[in-house]
């Protein structure tokens, strides 16, 4: 539910800042009505919000399969400590041969990075 609650929410700020940019496109600066700071300014935001949300999701979804991994089967110190600080460490998917044990994971982390 929270991955899928992400998922909407960066679409509609993605969509959102689309038609912002879109309504802007062509209109020379000085008949817009707002400074051009401004604009940037909240194009960065909802850019960064866009990211944001995004990452909440995959995130979340990296978690939730981890986990699910953990009550399957067994793993060595060193393999949980390679897959919980890749999302955090991207040197983490070199140390150990773990990554080709566990797909979904791989994927994940690589779409997170």
């Amino acid at each position: 539910m929270f991955i899928s609650v992400a998922l909407a929410a960066a679409i509609a700020l993605a969509v959102g800042h689309h038609y912002m940019c879109l309504s802007l496109a062509g209109e020379p600066v000085d008949d817009i009505s707002v400074s051009q700071a401004l604009v940037f300014r909240f194009s960065a935001l909802l850019a960064f919000l866009v990211k944001t949300a995004l990452t909440i999701g995959v995130g979340t979804a990296y978690v939730q399969q981890q986990f699910l991994r953990f009550q399957r089967s067994t793993f060595i110190l060193t393999d949980v400590d390679a897959l919980t600080s890749v999302l955090g460490n991207a040197f983490s998917l070199f140390g150990t041969a773990v990554w080709f044990a566990n797909p979904k994971l791989t994927l994940i982390a690589l779409v997170s990075m």
